[in-house]
């Protein structure tokens, strides 16, 4: 062992010194020899070592209690960005090319017979439940050849036929619409259709105004004929007492303005799917309708107004 030298020739310093003389290094000798020291322990006595030197080198620690070093040391301070410098093994294998390779260079090797072409697992043609109504073009080929003129004609014809049909359905129902200038020029032309029917009960009332105030001016005589005018309309629009359907009360009459919170719905109770005696067709289950969403069968009156007296909370009617 390389310690030994170091060993012998650190007790023999240390004694001499220590002790002095001759017998008194022979005695401390076989007392140190007798204790047999451990190295590394506290009882090792006086040994200094040199800052270089290494007590333990790797040859003769065992190889699991190294291994089980260095894997704490990686537990504890692992690398996990790999910024430390790789160490070298033992291995002579050739590195792997992590790189893909390019689509030439696997068609060279194909063609040069390296090896063949992975072919496509085959599958049995299946149609999934559901969708027996629809067209099965299993195993058909698709075609790579450009739509002839032919072709394209008939495609824009069909798209012309149905926007066509779109737009006469939604004239349909516009059919009543007016553009704003046509509601502008209509608004104005009642308004001047007003004043034409006004104009005789205007003279009428701005000549009698202006006898019973002959020193108004004439802004305050048009403000008072527009007052008189609409207090007129207000006495012909206001319905007579002598009709019996009008009966003046102190409440005021909300029926015009308050909006109803009463709505409707409707749903379906049953379950869609395929009904066998109906030819395998989806159908729903409590009215057997064949429209998945048509209306249901089902119909709530909700009033949003009523009181809920109930524990569960429901408002329908």
């Amino acid at each position: 062992m390389f310690l030994q030298s170091k060993y012998e020739k650190q007790i023999n310093q240390d004694t001499r010194t220590t002790f002095g003389g001759t017998l008194g290094f022979q005695q401390a000798k076989r007392e140190l020899k007798a204790k047999a020291p451990v190295v590394g322990s506290a009882n090792f006595g006086r040994t200094n070592f040199e800052r270089g030197e290494q007590i333990f080198p790797k040859e003769e620690i065992p190889k699991t209690n190294y291994e089980a070093k260095v894997q704490m040391k990686q537990f504890a301070d692992p690398d996990i960005l790999g910024l430390r410098k790789k160490e070298w093994n033992g291995s002579v294998s050739v590195p792997y090319n992590t790189q893909e390779e390019d689509f030439e260079r696997k068609l060279t090797k194909i063609k040069l017979g390296f090896f063949d072409t992975p072919l496509p697992k085959y599958r049995e043609p299946k149609i999934e439940a559901g969708t027996d109504t629809r067209d099965n073009y299993t195993g058909w080929n698709v075609s790579t050849e450009p739509p002839s003129r032919f072709q394209n004609k008939l495609a824009i014809d069909e798209l012309s036929k149905k926007s066509m049909t779109k737009t006469l359905q939604v004239a349909a129902k516009l059919k009543d619409y007016k553009d704003p200038v046509e509601t502008v020029k209509e608004f104005n032309e009642t308004i001047r259709q007003n004043k034409r029917d006004e104009q005789e009960l205007r003279k009428t009332l701005k000549e009698k105004y202006r006898f019973e105030n002959p020193a108004a001016t004439e802004e305050r005589i048009n403000a008072g004929v527009n007052r008189l005018v609409y207090e007129h309309k207000i006495t012909t629009m206001r319905p007579h007492s002598e009709d019996p359907t009008h009966k003046p009360t102190f409440k005021p009459d909300m029926s015009k303005t308050m909006k109803p919170s009463i709505s409707h719905y409707a749903y379906h109770n049953g379950t869609w799917g395929v009904n066998v005696a109906s030819k395998e067709k989806e159908v729903w289950s409590c009215c057997m309708m064949n429209k998945k969403t048509g209306e249901g069968c089902v119909k709530v009156k909700v009033n949003k107004d009523k009181w809920i007296l109930d524990s569960c909370g429901s408002a329908c009617a």
